[in-house]
């Protein structure tokens, strides 16, 4: 029957090495830095500290600023290269540093480089994620259509789960730490990606 054929292809599909990898090691670790950092940790964070609400939304500008600028010269090499997973792992393990940073720097300039390294991370996965996920032959016969809307709700429960992960880092630790072990978490998922996505 039509109808089992199709449950089977998604079946297959969610139970692929490399979709599985794509989905718990890049695209819902990328939603929930995104989210999490932007719409919850970047506002608590600086409110804390005195920093007033238009600075505030001007750090927070860097990052669609980037996105715009930037992301379109990033997917043109993307799109050049034959190798999209190296730019997911790239994109990865920027977002980590974007994290690892509040090691060595602090307050509003550490706010503002993480946000700038954050954008750069969203314009290499986002551009080299999707891409490298519809060449996959599981995708074809699933479909794309329905194999990006997959993707797309994994993001969303990603971005769901962001703000309750870095609540839950400012209340289980001080905030140096929880940023520290989120970004240590983050770049641990980059290189688990890239293990489980070799042939």
């Amino acid at each position: 029957p039509i109808c089992s054929t199709g449950f089977s292809n998604v079946t297959k599909f969610l139970s692929n090495r490399i979709v599985l990898s794509l989905i718990f090691f890049s695209g819902l670790p990328a939603a929930i830095a995104v989210v999490g950092f932007m719409n919850y940790f970047i506002p608590v964070h600086l409110s804390r500290i005195g920093v007033s609400q238009s600075t505030i939304g001007q750090v927070q500008m860097i990052y669609g600023i980037c996105l715009i600028y930037i992301g379109p010269l990033i997917s043109r090499y993307v799109d050049a290269s034959q190798d999209k997973k190296r730019y997911v792992f790239l994109g990865l393990v920027l977002g980590s540093c974007s994290f690892l940073l509040f090691v060595v720097l602090d307050g509003v300039v550490a706010a503002a480089v993480a946000v700038f390294i954050l954008g750069l991370s969203s314009s290499f996965v986002l551009a080299s994620q999707i891409v490298y996920a519809l060449k996959l032959r599981v995708t074809q016969e699933l479909g794309e259509g329905k194999a990006i809307g997959l993707f797309r709700s994994t993001s969303r429960i990603g971005q769901m789960l962001g703000p309750v992960i870095f609540a839950t880092l400012f209340a289980a630790t001080n905030v140096d730490q929880g940023i520290t072990y989120f970004g240590l978490f983050y770049l641990l998922t980059a290189f688990i990606f890239i293990l489980l996505t070799q042939k």
